[in-house]
């Protein structure tokens, strides 16, 4: 790049940097849409960076113009419709994206009109990696889906062979009601390495006789809800699954704890459950730990896994923490490795007593990891009585009518309102 801002009496045929080929440029421009963690901060891409590269010139803009349309987060009504439009308009953005995270508000039902735009993005895109989207989108309306289920089977409505490719899906429940499992998941996605499910209760326990396996999965998490517990005897049948985690009281997975292969857990309650010096002792397959402050400060020696290794303490903005506290925890892990602290939201002790936590880590023989902090500020979303959405206009323009009512519905689901 130098060399090439040096280069200004040259023709552009002579400029070395237009004599890169695409596959280098995306590789270079990768660089500026990728997460900066430092010692004392988690940086989030920003996306102005790829924007000021694609508009240097032509030869840069497509390739910096790929890497912004590769991940997309739609988190608003608005910005589902106009992406919707936009793929409509241009169908070369299609085979761009890889990445996609539909908006979801957990338990509450997502209006129908919805759900048909949500599976007309899915099915217009050519190939993803990833995706994040609400479920269930549908029901299974063949005459034999009910079959073998309680309810009917709820599937995501993706044409046959789309998307076969797909390494890592997470769906969140859009309401509170036991549901089946969509058997079609595991056969449209063989492949899949990372599987999430958020709010998802299951109707009835899974086996690896009733649904087939990922033989690829690696990386499970549940957020609340029954999914991990139900789906037990089936995780443990995944040949290659080493890593699970669990957040705000998802149920636990005793069988695949205990006898499985997982070598990670990420533990993340609100609040301590005293159920879990049953069974976290007994697995001894996991070297890995990673849980909130809240169980570690309630946990003794003897109820952390016997081959512990490498360990990391979350701390969130309510967490009360007292170094005495942090310093008994942590004196009782005789076999630690390395040990990490993870500071999410607003709260300060750790950066306040760093300098003391590494002084003890040294004492202990234990190698800390920089201090990692995610820092966020929660904006609450707030409507004014007088002024309307913008996002309710392109309702209008998208489906070509006017209805108070279907506003109204779209409104109340953007808001998160149940």
């Amino acid at each position: 790049l130098q060399e090439a801002s040096s280069t200004t009496q040259k023709t552009p045929e002579e400029c070395p940097i237009l004599r890169l080929p695409n596959e280098i440029l995306l590789r270079i421009f990768r660089y500026l849409h990728q997460n900066i963690i430092t010692p004392k901060h988690i940086h989030l891409s920003s996306r102005s960076d790829l924007l000021r590269v694609s508009l240097v010139c032509k030869a840069w803009n497509h390739p910096a113009t790929c890497i912004h349309y590769e991940s997309i987060q739609l988190r608003t009504v608005k910005g589902t419709f106009l992406f919707h439009h936009m793929l409509q308009k241009y169908p070369h953005m299609r085979k761009m994206v890889k990445d996609l995270t539909f908006p979801a508000r957990p338990g509450v039902r997502c209006p129908e009109k919805l759900m048909s735009l949500f599976s007309g993005i899915v099915n217009l895109v050519v190939s993803l990696d990833s995706l994040t989207i609400t479920y269930p989108l549908a029901k299974d309306t063949r005459p034999n889906a009910a079959a073998a289920d309680v309810s009917p089977r709820l599937i995501i409505p993706i044409a046959e062979g789309r998307h076969s490719d797909l390494k890592i899906l997470a769906i969140i429940a859009n309401e509170n009601t036991p549901v089946a499992f969509p058997s079609t998941l595991t056969t449209s996605f063989s492949r899949l390495t990372k599987l999430s499910m958020a709010g998802v209760f299951l109707s009835k326990p899974l086996t690896a006789n009733s649904i087939p396996i990922l033989r690829e999965l690696r990386d499970f998490s549940s957020t609340a809800g029954n999914a991990a517990n139900r789906m037990d005897e089936w995780l443990l049948a995944c040949p290659r699954l080493q890593t699970l985690a669990l957040f705000q009281g998802a149920q636990a997975p005793l069988e695949l704890l205990t006898k499985g292969n997982i070598h990670c857990l990420t533990l993340a309650y609100p609040t301590f459950d005293p159920a879990i010096n049953s069974w976290l002792p007994n697995c001894t397959s996991m070297d890995g730990l990673i849980i909130s402050w809240s169980i570690f400060s309630k946990l003794d020696a003897a109820s952390f896994p016997p081959s512990l290794r490498y360990l990391w303490v979350g701390i969130y903005s309510h967490d009360q923490v007292s170094f005495d506290e942090f310093k008994t925890a942590l004196n009782s892990q005789s076999k630690l490795k390395s040990f990490g602290i993870l500071v999410k939201g607003t709260n300060s002790w750790a950066i306040e007593n760093e300098v003391s936590i590494r002084a003890l880590c040294m004492k202990l023989g234990v190698r800390m990891y920089p201090l990692a902090i995610n820092s966020y500020c929660d904006n609450k979303r707030t409507i004014s009585k007088t002024s309307k959405p913008s996002f309710i206009p392109t309702l209008s323009r998208v489906f070509n009518k006017r209805n108070s009512t279907y506003d109204k519905d779209i409104l109340s689901w953007e808001m998160g309102k149940s």
